[in-house]
């Protein structure tokens, strides 16, 4: 420990252990761009919910069936 002109202990930090930081390779966020799955997987949500004797879209339409 040092002591610093007013009186406050410092402790020295450690060094990190790796400091190759810069030669790590580049991330490049692949898993975060929009979905690509599955062809069609995605189709049952262009159909309509039925409530009672409606049909309710997800655009917010409701058609009397």
């Amino acid at each position: 420990m040092t002591k610093t002109p007013q009186g406050i202990n410092r402790i020295p930090m450690a060094r990190p252990i790796n400091t190759d930081v810069m030669n790590a390779p580049i991330y490049d966020g692949k898993e975060m761009r929009p979905y690509q799955g599955r062809p069609g997987a995605n189709d049952a949500l262009e159909l309509p919910s039925r409530m009672g004797g409606r049909l309710h879209y997800r655009d917010g339409r409701v058609v009397a069936a």
